[in-house]
């Protein structure tokens, strides 16, 4: 089967983008032809992940198949503070967040060259827009849309306001004004103005009615997204899935607690801080974002013994991973479903996650590792010194996390899910 793969960024940014390589290389892996549709990456990071490789190098050039099966578009770097930078991008800036002919005329090509059987999204927003959605409905391609955020109900696609550091749910029912109100786009009136528009105009368009199944990777965005209006009928539950084969799983440990993924105010790293502070337990955190230099000033300040690692991806992550006694996930908005549990699943390792979004679905409490009240750091705290004064305790979920990740993380049931999906489309 020849499927097209879509998502706007072509490097590990995070779980999206994890799902996105691991997916398109099963799929290869059984005999299917991929083709890509994303952006160009800027920089070649070697740490971005193992499984990125091959992408990273057709989106360079670098391969004949970058010409022959994928297409990448010009991108949009919306983190830069050069004002007259941002200025002189404007009307890419709005046609790429509202709707993007460029997009659809380049997808337009790739699809009369490649002749997909069906299409593969997964992030549009911002750097290639829903306006594909017109032109593989007018080529008769199927489209599966897996919804790895809240981007299709919720103008900046957390469910969580950051100046307030506080889960929302106020656009239900279609209130898209209240965006503005919150700013909750980059704490910004404008740009919080422009995600209204855009979902105003993408909901007036009726645009995601051309998708033919969306896909909830947690039973908690699932019902979310029926909560806010979405037709219950046309969105799935499935989970995603690791291949437990790369991960060599390790029941020993080197005694610190462990954090990786992205450094944002969402992901909570802040508590995680607070609850070891005075405990003189040692903390490894893996990964960089906006937070970072928050993050260090608050550790030096409270004199925590942490140790900041940067960027880590491939197999110096999993090292990281295997080395650690357990993993914290912190979050305090709906997490959709934290692919950072599914690898320290695999490689053996307990996990304590904040009870909120879709972590509950992952984390069974006592078993493969512990709860804990979003935000609260003393209850937080009780967890890590239980686990770190019960070295029996963390082998015996460690291995429990292994068994539960070689059961329901089984790359062939997802498969074999997602091909039957695929194919009733046709």
């Amino acid at each position: 089967m020849k499927i097209l793969q879509i998502n706007k960024f072509n490097y590990v940014r995070g779980g999206a983008e994890r799902y996105f390589f691991e997916l398109s290389r099963l799929l290869e892996s059984r005999g299917n032809k991929v083709s890509f549709f994303s952006v160009k990456t800027r920089t070649v990071n070697k740490k971005c992940s193992l499984d990125s490789a091959s992408i990273l190098e057709i989106s360079s050039g670098k391969s004949k198949k970058a010409k022959d099966s994928s297409c990448f578009l010009d991108g949009i770097d919306y983190d830069t503070n050069n004002i007259l930078s941002l200025l002189g991008r404007i009307p890419k800036v709005f046609f790429r967040t509202m709707y993007s002919f460029e997009a659809k005329g380049e997808i337009e090509k790739l699809i009369k060259r490649e002749k997909p059987d069906v299409a593969h999204i997964h992030q549009i927003s911002h750097q290639i827009s829903p306006s594909i959605l017109h032109s593989l409905k007018k080529m008769n391609v199927p489209v599966v849309y897996t919804l790895h955020n809240y981007n299709l109900i919720c103008p900046n696609s957390l469910l969580f306001i950051e100046s307030r550091c506080k889960t929302c749910s106020d656009c239900k029912g279609g209130n898209y004004f209240n965006v503005i109100f919150n700013k909750c786009m980059k704490d910004s009136f404008l740009a919080s103005f422009l995600v209204m528009l855009r979902m105003y105009f993408h909901r007036i368009i009726r645009i995601f009615d051309n998708v033919d199944v969306f896909i909830a990777p947690s039973r908690f965005m699932k019902n979310k997204c029926i909560e806010f209006g979405v037709d219950k009928g046309s969105i799935m539950l499935l989970p995603y899935f690791i291949n437990v084969n790369d991960y060599k799983p390790s029941f020993k440990n080197h005694g610190y607690v462990l954090y990786f993924g992205r450094l944002v105010k969402e992901k909570a790293v802040h508590t995680l801080l607070e609850s070891v502070k005075g405990t003189g337990a040692k903390l490894f955190i893996a990964g960089t974002g906006p937070e970072e230099e928050n993050l260090k000033k608050f550790s030096e300040k409270c004199r925590v013994n942490t140790m900041f690692l940067g960027s880590v991806g491939g197999e110096e992550l999993k090292e990281v991973i295997r080395n650690s006694s357990f993993v914290v996930v912190p979050s305090i908005y709906y997490d959709n479903l934290p692919v950072s549990i599914f690898e320290s699943f695999a490689l053996g390792k307990p996990v304590i996650g904040s009870r909120i979004g879709g972590i509950p679905e992952l984390v069974e409490d006592g078993k493969t590792g512990f709860l804990f009240e979003p935000g609260n750091h003393k209850e937080l705290r009780k967890k890590i010194m239980r686990l770190l004064n019960n070295p029996d305790l963390v082998i015996k979920m460690g291995k429990n996390a292994r068994s539960i990740a070689e059961e329901k993380f089984n790359q062939d049931v997802h498969y074999n899910r997602i091909m039957d999906l695929y194919r009733g489309l046709l």
